[in-house]
Parts: C-alpha cells; sequence; structure tokens
C-alpha cells in the first residue's frame, strides 16, 4: 500500500496544472452487508485527496440513506478516502486514486474533464466474537543472516500453537504442530562474499498428517487496517481444502531474481486433528494466520475442538499479556 501511495504522488506531481486545481469529482457510495442488503445509517467520513500538507481537500461527512448509498462531491488530484462506520458491523476504509494517462505525443498527462465512481463498500457484520489464543510469532528461522556478515545455509525450527512457543532449545512448546525449515544455496559472491547468485526455500510443514494450511481471500488490504474491511477473514475456517506443506523459493541470478512468493497475509489452519477408520475428521482445533507465513505473522486459535468459528474477540486473548501486549490485535 505504501508503494502504491509514494508511485500515485510522483504520478500526480507530474500532471502540473491538474495536481493544482483538482478534478471535480462525484463518488457515489453503495453500502452492503454480507448477504449484499443494503445497509443504512452508515457514519460516512472522509475527503478528496491532494498534495497539500493535510493530504484531503473537499471533506465530507454524512451517513447512508435507506437504499445505502451516499454520495460525495468535491475535487480530487489523487483520489478519495473514506471510512465506513456503524455499531455492530466492521469499519470499512475505502481508497480510490485517479488515474492519469500520458498524452500520445508525450506533452506530459491528459487533462480529465471529471472524476465520476461508482464504488461498492462491503460493511461485515460483527456476529459472534469468541475468546482465542492470540499471539504474534517472529518467524526467525527465515532470515536470511546467521550472523551479522554470515549467511544462514539451514535452519528448522518447530512451534506449539497450544502453549504459543517454539520447541527446545528455542522456548518451552511441547508439541509440533508447525514446522519451519529454511534452506540457502550459494553459487557465487563477490569479493566481499555477498551472495550474488543464490537459491532460497522456505518450508512451512504440520507434520501431523491429518493437520493442514490454507490460503485465504482477504476482505481487506494486508494487516494494517489501510483499506477494506477491519475484518479481514471469513467467520469459520473450512472444512477442507487443507495442505501440509507450502513451500516458496527464491532463485537470484546477479539481477534477475525469480519467486513464487507473492507475500499472501491470510491463511486458515487445522491442528491435533484425529479421524476415524474412513479417514474422516473426529476432532481438530481450527485457527487463522494474519501475516506472511515466512516472517512475522499472528495466528489466532479457536481452543474449542471441532468449533471452526474464528471471528476473534480482542477483549478476550486467551494468552495472558501485559496491557501493552494487548494492543492491536485485528479481530
Amino acid at each position: 500500500m505504501r508503494t502504491a501511495w509514494i508511485l500515485m504522488i510522483l504520478v500526480v506531481a507530474g500532471a502540473g496544472a491538474v495536481a493544482q486545481e483538482g478534478i471535480p469529482a462525484s463518488v457515489k457510495f453503495r453500502v452492503v452487508d454480507d448477504a449484499g442488503l443494503p445497509v443504512m445509517d452508515v457514519g460516512v467520513e472522509g475527503g478528496f485527496l491532494d498534495l497539500s500538507q493535510s493530504g484531503v481537500r473537499s471533506a465530507f461527512r454524512g451517513s447512508t440513506d435507506s437504499n445505502g448509498i451516499f454520495v460525495a462531491r468535491g475535487k480530487a488530484v489523487v483520489g478519495v478516502y473514506a471510512r465506513f462506520s456503524r455499531e455492530g458491523f466492521y469499519s470499512t476504509i475505502v481508497r480510490e486514486f485517479v488515474e492519469y494517462k500520458w498524452r500520445a505525443d508525450g506533452r506530459g498527462y491528459e487533462r480529465i474533464p471529471s472524476w465520476d465512481r461508482d464504488i461498492s463498500v462491503l460493511l461485515k457484520r460483527v456476529r459472534n466474537p469468541i475468546p482465542m489464543y492470540v499471539r504474534q510469532v517472529d518467524s526467525f528461522t527465515f532470515n536470511i543472516f546467521e550472523r551479522v556478515g554470515v549467511y544462514s545455509l539451514g535452519r528448522t525450527s518447530s512451534y506449539d500453537f497450544v502453549i504459543g512457543a517454539y520447541l527446545p532449545p528455542n522456548g518451552t512448546g511441547k508439541i509440533e504442530d508447525v514446522r519451519f525449515t529454511w534452506s540457502m544455496s550459494i553459487y557465487a559472491t563477490n569479493q566481499i562474499g555477498r551472495a550474488l547468485e543464490y537459491d532460497t526455500l522456505s518450508r512451512i510443514e504440520l507434520p501431523n498428517g491429518a493437520d493442514g494450511i490454507c490460503r485465504g481471500i482477504p476482505d481487506g488490504e494486508g494487516t494494517g487496517g489501510g483499506k477494506g474491511s477491519q475484518y479481514i477473514s471469513a467467520y469459520e475456517a473450512p472444512l477442507d481444502g487443507y495442505t501440509n506443506v507450502i513451500t516458496l523459493y527464491r532463485r537470484v541470478r546477479g539481477m534477475k531474481a525469480e519467486s513464487n512468493n507473492d507475500r499472501h497475509y491470510l491463511y486458515y489452519f487445522r491442528i491435533r486433528t484425529q479421524t476415524n477408520e474412513l479417514g474422516q475428521v473426529t476432532n481438530a482445533l481450527y485457527g487463522k494466520i494474519y501475516g506472511q507465513i515466512n516472517g512475522n505473522f499472528t495466528y489466532y486459535l479457536n481452543p474449542t475442538p471441532n468449533d471452526r468459528n474464528i471471528e476473534f474477540d480482542p477483549n478476550r486473548n486467551l494468552f495472558v499479556f501485559s496491557d501493552r501486549e494487548r494492543i492491536g490485535y485485528l479481530p
């Protein structure tokens, strides 16, 4: 999101007079709930974005009508920002940017006569938030360096989701719910030992054969609340579709690099799984992960067997933290 914002500023800064004057803009927001029904009386607050010190011009405030519609008018330079909130719902943030096009003759950007948008906004209901085990994990396993100036060619660690700790020698965990494995092969270095050609492999494995992990489709952009719904996950973890292993690679050859790591940030998992003689799940714990699985991430574990609800109540973390540590966990 930060990169996109910087690129947009650079584009708009080059748009000359348009960036100074602003474009007449009209944005119609249509707010719907999880069932696709319009939501009335939703508080709307925002403004049209520009390059001023405040970052906003033509601020607006109001609420949606009986059809879930709110119309904002003003002058846009960069785009529009709006926050939608109502009691009983998770708030949603919308950011949309003006698309400037380069003139065919190469002399600056085309002047846009007006900017009219029709934007659908999803406002997710607060349904049944529950206490969960929630903790941030620093996945040190995937650090490229063993120590300053020394590459890590291989490292393995295991984590216990119920206790909330790595297994010995890195922590006090007891059951291996997930195993992290890192390997690096270096083929060429420069004079000071910097790797120029190398392969890395990050492996995330749930070693219990019936356990698994799968990707989710987020309703928000990233886990910082910068765009989309405050509640980015589904309300329940899926019944099936899990895999035991996720493997992320990076291949670097000088200035060329390729990778299958798209920096995905929402996963669902199933652990401590038991099955019958037919292979059907009879007992399991379900949860979700926010963040990059091969970096720092936050996991949410429902302690009730066979309950797939993963809607977390931020005021009821089952891990005992200081007040400072409690701050910042999304639902």
